[in-house]
């Protein structure tokens, strides 16, 4: 029996094709299951106001803080000054070193 090896039919050319086509789908499957990310269920309206409210009275505290002057304690005299002041007598006192 004479079997040639290098003779490609019409049906392997299809079971090619099938098995390809088949692995797309079982691999866009467990994508879509594993990968997609579900979204969670959305809070009450009002809590997430009153959340985002709360984060941007806290940001814009700390964001005062970086630009205002005050007297912190008189013992060891502790002083808090503006950021940009900060950087600028930091930045003259090492070019001075």
């Amino acid at each position: 029996m004479n079997i040639d090896t290098n003779k490609i039919t019409k049906k392997s050319i299809i079971i090619s094709f099938l098995i390809s086509v088949s692995f797309l789908l079982i691999f866009s499957l467990i994508y879509f299951i594993s990968y997609i990310p579900n979204q969670p269920v959305d809070i009450d309206l009002s809590l997430k106001e009153s959340r985002s409210l709360n984060a941007l009275e806290v940001r814009s505290a700390g964001k005062s803080l970086l630009k205002k002057s005050e007297l912190i304690s008189k013992d060891p005299l502790l002083l808090r000054i503006p950021i940009d002041k900060a950087i600028d007598i930091t930045i003259k006192d090492y070019g001075k070193q």
